[in-house]
């Protein structure tokens, strides 16, 4: 049986031919995941070069495993990041755009009513432009609070109702400041008036 320092060395050709190995069969994977920046340097974590990995295995003390050697979920965290970037790039225009939808029909259904739909339409646009700013400023803060609060493995398993989270934040906000938004509107619409 081989004693420890051969059992080391070992490990660590073989931590070195797997590495080899994910980098040639999961070229693309790997270079969103390591950039080449980070691949020649021992920065990081296990996933951006073989000795990065062995130094950061040899570092591990008393029975605690270094965070950064865990890359398992890695691959899987990185696609539920682009999933979050896309839902964010994604839904703000839409949510815009159904807000905006809300308020004409409001401006619209005053003018069949006979009503003063000039002053509606100050109270809803003042309302659309306060309730989107506040919405999207809250939103974002919360998100990246949230995410630097839950930083690490629990982050990304907390990812989605982080997301759920700001989004609720950005909404109520949204809300609030649709409501001062309108107030504001009536505001100005009636000192010109």
């Amino acid at each position: 049986m081989p004693g420890a320092g051969a059992r080391a060395a070992e490990a660590q050709r073989n931590a070195i031919r797997a590495y080899d190995i994910l980098i040639t069969e999961y070229r693309t994977a790997m270079q969103q995941l390591a950039p080449a920046a980070l691949r020649a340097r021992n920065r990081g974590s296990a996933i951006n070069n073989s000795q990065r990995g062995i130094t950061l295995a040899l570092r591990s003390r008393g029975g605690k495993i270094d965070p950064r050697l865990l890359v398992a979920d890695l691959f899987q965290a990185h696609t539920l990041k682009r999933f979050t970037q896309f839902m964010a790039k994604g839904a703000t225009p839409l949510a815009l755009a159904a807000d905006a939808t809300i308020r004409a029909g409001k401006v619209k259904s005053v003018s069949q009513a006979d009503g003063d739909w000039h002053r509606e339409s100050f109270r809803q646009i003042g309302g659309f432009a306060v309730g989107a700013i506040a919405g999207s400023m809250v939103g974002a803060t919360t998100f990246k609070l949230a995410t630097a609060a839950f930083a690490g493995p629990i982050g990304w398993a907390l990812l989605g109702c982080i997301v759920v989270v700001a989004a609720g934040a950005g909404y109520a906000a949204s809300v609030e400041g649709g409501r001062g938004g309108e107030f504001l509107g009536s505001l100005l619409y009636d000192a010109r008036h």
